[in-house]
């Protein structure tokens, strides 16, 4: 059965808390600085960032290939400040993790985390 973390994600002044899905079928990391990945969906970003067109957005923006069954994609990402993991009554905290915008709605849960990110 899937297990359940609490995942709080700030930008600037914001914050957002998501019921995060421990997926070990992701395992999406960033490529280049391989920051903790957590991925939600547009609804997430958009609360959290705003305009995703703007030029703040923009600083912040990464582009995360993945890899599917049949293809590579990429995913859009954004660097926030901070996010902390609260699972199994741990806290974790992840320094400038990467957002990742996932392209379907998520179904069970608004967020997917990597279980290595709670190693």
């Amino acid at each position: 059965s899937a297990k359940c973390a609490t995942v709080t994600l700030a930008v600037d002044e914001k914050q957002v808390t998501l019921e995060a899905i421990v997926d070990s079928g992701n395992s999406l990391t960033d490529a280049f600085g391989m920051s903790e990945v957590i991925i939600s969906d547009n609804k997430t970003a958009n609360r959290l960032l705003g305009d995703l067109q703007s030029n703040a957005c923009h600083s912040r923006y990464r582009a995360l290939p993945c890899g599917t069954v049949s293809s590579v994609d990429i995913l859009d990402g954004y660097r926030l400040e901070h996010a902390t993991i609260t699972f199994e009554n741990r806290q974790k905290q992840l320094e400038k993790p990467i957002l990742a915008v996932s392209k379907v709605a998520l179904q069970d849960c608004e967020a997917i985390i990597n279980p290595k990110t709670l190693e």
